[in-house]
């Protein structure tokens, strides 16, 4: 239809054309006419008609190819429409146009904007802003923006009908009328929220597994295989190496292993699959060059498109040295000079080592069949079992008994018994050891400790017979010197003075050695048992001035006493501590020719401090480290000048252990010594 009214349209138009040069002709010639001749109206005439005729089919020939031309473009326009109608309408994606110009409409919305959004095309239809609306909040600036840019698609949080949020990409396509003004728009609205979701989706667990990868205790790190040269490694690993990041990232595997593992290294990385792979164990070299051994985890992965490992690495260094410590122990039981058997509970061997198979002399196979019952002779199967229980109460027991070998000779063994729980089970170990040479030496030190104790009462007695034997002619000899020196007091003028005097001094010498000799030997034997009670270390102190004042009258040497204490009451024992005052006085005199000596008590810190000082020979700081050692003295041989068996000190030391008291010199050749014993008040 469309075609015949073209044509006709055509027809008339030429006809109107003709008709109206017709007439123009027609009413041009009648004027001619009448102006001029017949032949000349004529031939004009004929001459317009054709040149109407010649113009008219040229005109109804350019007006038939621009109407067929316009059908023809028609024609595609409408099967372009069709298409993209049928496009629109089965289309997933939201199809619209949306016309700006001259007012603001939806032309055409496709019905998969219920699905999408939850609303119908013509919700669209009748609300022009319902587009503007349904933008979330957070991008109407964006969807703003996007006017201003066509050429990438954005993707807007968009509400649904419903409230739910979605997330579309919207592509928008301009539509320009023949001002070269946007007159419409078409857009494609796509559905992406489960593209977002998983985009999201991957976004964490890139920034879980960075996480897991950064902050894993463990050392992890990335390396390409090809090259061995580390991408990535994790603080672990940076702590646990020594290493910078920057320098793990200049180096390679190959870097971090001793040389004589770079081999395998590369062999084994040739045969690395994409699944998991575990060994160990490796040696790994620290920056410090310690040598570890670590256990190895990797799995293949892609980074930047290189193929690569992840690997995480735990050092199990204590395990290995473990292992190998427990393999020396294994040896060390199996090679140990002790017998060591382990037990079931019915006393049946399950393991024995070398030793105990030499002590009972059979072979390890014959051992493990047999029980504790077969080799200890004092062991019945009641026995066992009772003592089983207490073993078990206890956890362990050492006692002697009797084993018997395999040839049925017996010897004395020392066996140590240990129980205790392992994996939910019951273990008993034990441990025995040959005490036929211990037996023997103990017997032996016996027999030597009888004869010991035999010959130091022997000792003693001697000694106390001694002392017996000499005390008793010298103490009459002093008796009888006192009888005639009070006899001849009268008549004795300096010279039998003088024998009078040295008679005393020898006797008291002679005395004096004794008590000394006996002393030691007392001490060094264990004997001597002290007392302790409150005594006055003052009145002590006097006595034994009281006691050794003659001899310093003999020397012309004064002795003095001060005492500056609050109190001088110590529980101390009686005979030793008159013992150390005595031997100190005594040396004092002995080595001081002329001047005084003084004997003060004071009081320091919670203690009592005694010291005897004089003004005598003094000695040398090279003696003074042996001063206190038994037979020590200065000068020796039949060259030195003064008595003395060297034992006074020596005593005084012990003696000043037995009260707790310390004892301190100072002393220099040529000007004198000075004692101070400290003794503690308690």
């Amino acid at each position: 239809m469309g075609r015949l009214y073209n044509n006709r349209y055509i027809i008339r138009t030429v006809l109107s054309y003709a008709l109206f040069g017709s007439l123009w002709i027609y009413f041009s010639d009648s004027i001619l006419n009448s102006i001029a001749g017949d032949e000349i109206s004529l031939l004009q005439t004929y001459k317009g008609l054709l040149f109407i005729f010649v113009t008219s089919l040229f005109l109804f020939g350019l007006l038939k190819h621009f109407v067929y031309s316009y059908n023809k473009e028609k024609a595609k326009r409408e099967e372009s429409e069709f298409k993209f109608s049928k496009l629109a309408e089965n289309s997933n994606d939201l199809i619209f146009v949306y016309r700006i110009k001259p007012s603001p409409k939806f032309e055409y919305v496709s019905p998969s904007s219920l699905k999408i959004l939850g609303y119908s095309p013509e919700e669209f239809y009748e609300d022009n802003e319902l587009n503007l609306k349904i933008i979330h909040p957070d991008d109407v600036k964006k969807s703003k923006n996007m006017l201003d840019n066509f050429t990438e698609p954005v993707i807007l949080k968009t509400i649904r009908k419903d409230g739910e949020t979605v997330w579309t990409e919207l592509q928008l396509t301009p539509i320009y009328n023949n001002a070269n003004e946007i007159e419409a728009f078409q857009g494609i609205s796509r559905d992406v929220t489960e593209r977002i979701k998983t985009r999201k989706m991957l976004e964490e667990n890139a920034e879980r597994y960075k996480k897991l990868f950064d902050e894993n205790p463990l050392p992890m790190w990335i390396y390409e295989l090809e090259t061995l040269k580390f991408l990535d490694v994790n603080q672990a690993a940076i702590e646990k190496y020594g290493y910078s990041k920057d320098e793990f990232l200049a180096m390679t595997l190959l870097d971090i292993r001793p040389e004589e593992e770079h081999e395998r290294l590369r062999n084994d990385v040739k045969f690395y699959k994409n699944e998991v792979q575990v060994s160990s164990p490796w040696k790994h070299k620290l920056k410090d060059g310690t040598i570890i051994f670590v256990e190895i985890k990797s799995q293949a992965i892609n980074i930047q498109g290189k193929t690569s490992r992840l690997v995480l690495i735990n050092d199990i260094t204590a395990r290995i040295k473990a292992e190998q410590q427990l393999r020396l122990t294994r040896i060390g039981v199996e090679k140990s000079q002790i017998g060591v058997f382990q037990l079931n509970d019915d006393g049946s061997f399950i393991y024995v080592n070398e030793y105990a198979c030499k002590l009972l002399g059979y072979s390890k196979a014959e051992l493990t069949k047999l029980n504790i019952k077969s080799i200890d002779v004092n062991l019945t199967k009641e026995e066992w079992t009772n003592y089983l229980k207490k073993i078990n109460d206890a956890g362990t027991d050492t006692f002697e008994t009797v084993h018997k070998k395999k040839d049925g000779s017996t010897f004395p063994v020392e066996v140590t018994i240990n129980n205790f729980q392992f994996e939910g089970r019951s273990i008993t170990f034990a441990f025995v050891q040959d005490i036929s040479e211990r037996k023997k030496m103990l017997s032996d030190i016996i027999d030597a400790k009888n004869k010991a104790e035999n010959s130091e009462k022997i000792k003693t007695e001697f000694l106390a017979q001694m002392s017996h034997e000499i005390r008793t002619p010298i103490n009459a000899m002093i008796n009888y010197s006192y009888l005639l020196k009070d006899e001849c007091s009268l008549k004795m003028g300096g010279e039998l003075k003088f024998i009078f005097d040295g008679i005393e001094i020898s006797s008291s010498r002679i005395i004096r050695t004794i008590d000394l000799i006996l002393n030691m030997s007392e001490l060094q034997t264990k004997s001597y048992i002290p007392q302790y009670v409150d005594l006055d270390i003052a009145k002590i102190s006097s006595d034994c001035i009281n006691q050794i004042k003659h001899l310093g009258e003999i020397k012309k040497l004064k002795i003095n006493f001060n005492n500056s204490a609050a109190s001088t009451i110590l529980k101390v024992d009686e005979y030793s501590v008159h013992q150390i005052i005595i031997n100190l006085l005594d040396n004092a005199v002995k080595y001081t020719a002329e001047g005084q000596i003084d004997l003060n008590i004071t009081e320091y810190n919670n203690s009592l401090i005694l010291s005897v000082k004089d003004t005598g020979i003094g000695m040398s700081e090279d003696f003074l480290e042996n001063l206190f050692k038994p037979f020590s003295q200065e000068e020796s041989g039949y060259s030195r000048r003064y008595d003395g068996n060297g034992l006074g000190l020596a005593l005084v030391k012990k003696y000043c252990d037995i009260n707790y008291a310390g004892i301190f010199v100072e002393s220099e050749k040529g000007k004198g010594s000075i004692f101070k014993v400290r003794f503690p008040k308690k």
